[in-house]
């Protein structure tokens, strides 16, 4: 008999060789014992090398490792369904889990990280792990598997209300839904999270903001930044760039306006694409003051207007009535080597 087995008519020894830590549960027959960490907890203890768990002589303690190494070993042999649910059943110890957090970084197939997962959540030494989340949903992503991504979101949803638990994962979920473009469902994982009370990153608020962004919807990233400032998030340099051009672009001037200032006092340096959005907006809105003050604070940082950029203010001081500043514009443009085109005939008739 191996150094791995128990016979089920051995009992634990009482003499001095016994191992301390040691929990014992004899059911059918036969025991099999709890591996603990270093803090002798069945469910949390850090990962060592030893664990406290006693071969048929009672005194030879078995590996952290080989418990991962059986555990992978069924996994990998049994797959999924009723049979490995059995043969994890008949293992002759009790993992906890440290064990299976090690064996699903082992395991590369998404169907067989499920399946040891759904076995241990039934398991009474279960405790909500963030680890095992995240490397769920990596493996459902690699395969594309957006269904089963948001059925075992919700299932992390349960576990985060019945334990309190803050997962990071929550926002592994939200990138790989945004990056597919899985609106709705972006969208409704959002506010889960944000029921939860979980935290969302900076890059996450980003990522779903670009999303809405890019297909048309403005108002729904609009909706995104305001729970991002409610919730008292920091603001990158990619959230300046993201939604200056937007907030200017919709109308919505002053907001765009406070943020440009708040990006400069917080030493961000606005791109050509800022100011840009931001020297059309006020120009089409009649803030041609304000247009003509972004446009030179651009030039004095070093940048040189766009074409566009020119055509936009002549466009803008043309329809003010404005035709000698328009003029001192068109000079301008031409000096800095763009070739003017029909469109602005009539401001030399």
């Amino acid at each position: 008999m191996g150094p791995n087995s128990i016979s089920p008519n051995v009992s634990p020894s009482k003499g001095p060789n016994l191992v301390s830590n040691v929990g014992h549960v004899r059911a059918n027959n036969f025991v099999r014992n709890y591996c603990a960490g270093k803090n002798g907890e069945a469910g949390s203890g850090e990962w060592t090398e030893d664990i406290e768990y006693l071969d048929e002589s009672g005194s030879k303690p078995i590996l952290n490792a080989s418990a991962v190494a059986k555990i992978v070993e069924v996994v990998k042999r049994w797959k999924w369904g009723p049979e490995l649910e059995t043969q994890l059943d008949k293992l002759q110890f009790v993992p906890n889990m440290t064990h299976v957090v090690q064996a699903l970084k082992i395991i590369n197939e998404s169907d067989a990280l499920l399946s040891l997962f759904k076995w241990a959540k039934r398991q009474t030494w279960y405790v909500p792990n963030d680890e095992c989340y995240v490397m769920l949903f990596d493996g459902l992503n690699q395969s594309r598997d957006f269904d089963g991504i948001q059925s075992l979101f919700d299932e992390m949803v349960c576990d985060s209300i019945k334990s309190a638990t803050q997962f990071s994962a929550y926002n592994r979920v939200l990138k790989y839904l945004a990056k597919a473009e899985k609106l709705e469902v972006s969208f409704c994982c959002f506010k889960k999270v944000q029921d939860s009370g979980c935290k969302i990153d900076t890059e996450t608020y980003n990522i779903l903001m670009m999303l809405f962004l890019n297909k048309g919807l403005p108002y729904k990233a609009f909706e995104i930044y305001e729970s991002m400032e409610a919730a008292h998030c920091s603001l990158d340099g990619s959230t300046y760039e993201l939604m200056i051009p937007s907030l200017a672009k919709s109308g919505r001037l002053d907001a765009a306006t406070k943020l440009f200032q708040e990006m400069k006092e917080r030493n961000f340096r606005p791109s050509l694409g800022v100011f840009s959005s931001l020297v059309d907006s006020m120009g089409k809105a009649g803030r041609l003051e304000t247009s003509m003050k972004i446009y030179m604070e651009m030039q004095g940082l070093g940048l040189r207007p766009s074409a566009i950029m020119y055509v936009s203010l002549i466009e803008s001081y043309t329809k003010a009535g404005k035709l000698d500043a328009a003029l001192r514009l068109w000079d301008q443009m031409k000096i800095a080597g763009f070739r003017p085109n029909f469109g602005f005939v009539y401001i030399n008739n």
